[in-house]
Formats: C-alpha cells, structure tokens, sequence
C-alpha cells in the first residue's frame, strides 16, 4: 500500500508529495488534477515529466488526457480529501 503526504507547495502552481511504500522507500510525485472529475493523482518524477506545461508520459511526451497540474487553488478547493 503506497502512503502520501499532504500536498506541499513550491509555487502556486507546484504541488508535490512524498510517497512511501510498504518497503519504506520514498518517492517524490508531482500531483496532478482533474478538473471535469474532481480527481487527483500523484504522477512519480521518474516516469513523468514535471516541468512539462501539462502532465506528460516522460520517455514518449504523451499528455494525460484531461489531466493537469494541480494548484493550491484546486487543493482548497477539495480540502476535504487532503484531511
């Protein structure tokens, strides 16, 4: 079972957290947001590109459809998840 953090922000519009797994190793994932669903994912650094414009499969360049970066605005918005 993977384990997250409360989201942390660099900048409005930087949103991380860490994730540990069963095996106590950390990662560290941007997280991403989407608006149509209300849903959030934390997208890992080494299989995504986080300073894409949009979410985007790293070694192809493909975009999450309907997906995109997460902002302390959308985080507040949905603050009930974060609790």
């Amino acid at each position: 079972m993977l384990t997250a953090t409360k989201p942390m922000a660099l900048t409005p519009e930087q949103l991380w957290v860490f994730v540990t797994g069963d095996n106590n190793a950390v990662d560290i994932a941007r997280l991403a947001h989407a608006p149509e669903i209300g849903g959030f994912i934390a997208l890992p650094i080494s299989a995504f590109d986080p300073y894409a414009l949009l979410p985007a499969y790293a070694p192809t360049g493909e975009l999450l459809e309907g997906w995109r970066w997460a902002t302390t605005q959308d985080v507040d918005a949905y603050a009930h998840l974060f609790a």
